[in-house]
């Protein structure tokens, strides 16, 4: 025997599945399809020489894959979007800023004048240190000196008020440390 109130909220579960179920299945399809859509729209700008679509980017990118951020087979290497967006696992973060960044770029680059160094600023000044933690996390274990070692402390562990960041020291990340033709 199925109690009182138990019968009345099947009874009106079956009606609202009869009156909307439809609109539920059509929005089901629809979000999958969207998901599936965007995700394969977005792949082939995924890369860092989609980055060279706009040839404001062709020095960062020269820059970055002969640095040793870019590939070679000694150093894990990174791409654009782990530097310049939220992580992956953040997808609808990641999604977001992909988009305004891919849209403003392609704004500046169509309509404006694109300052390459004006541009190499801004995103250093608005580079936050997590995005060089997410894989550099071990900075007080592998420090090269005593000075370094300060340095990543100071940064990891900011006195109030004072949050130095790892673009100040670090500016030139796409730089590689020892010139390509030097007998250094």
């Amino acid at each position: 025997m199925i109690p009182k109130f138990a019968k009345k909220l099947l009874d009106s579960l079956k009606k609202y599945t009869k009156k909307y179920g439809l609109v539920f299945t059509l929005g089901f399809f629809v979000a999958i399809f969207s998901f599936v859509f965007t995700n394969a729209v977005m792949k082939p700008f995924s890369s860092p020489k989609s980055c060279t679509l706009c040839h404001e980017m062709d020095e960062a990118y020269s820059s970055w894959e002969l640095s040793s951020h870019g590939g070679n087979s000694t150093i894990m290497a990174t791409d654009c979007s782990i530097c310049h967006l939220p992580p992956k696992e953040k997808y609808f973060r990641y999604l977001a800023a992909k988009s305004y960044v891919g849209v403003r770029d392609v704004f500046k680059h169509v309509f404006m004048e694109y300052d390459v160094e004006e541009m190499r600023l801004s995103v250093l000044d608005k580079m936050p240190n997590s995005r060089c933690l997410y894989c550099h996390n071990n900075l007080l274990k592998k420090s090269s000196s005593v000075g370094a070692m300060i340095a990543h402390k100071n940064t990891l562990f900011p006195l109030e008020g004072d949050e130095p960041k790892c673009v100040e020291c670090h500016s030139s990340l796409h730089e590689r440390e020892k010139k390509i033709f030097s007998s250094e």
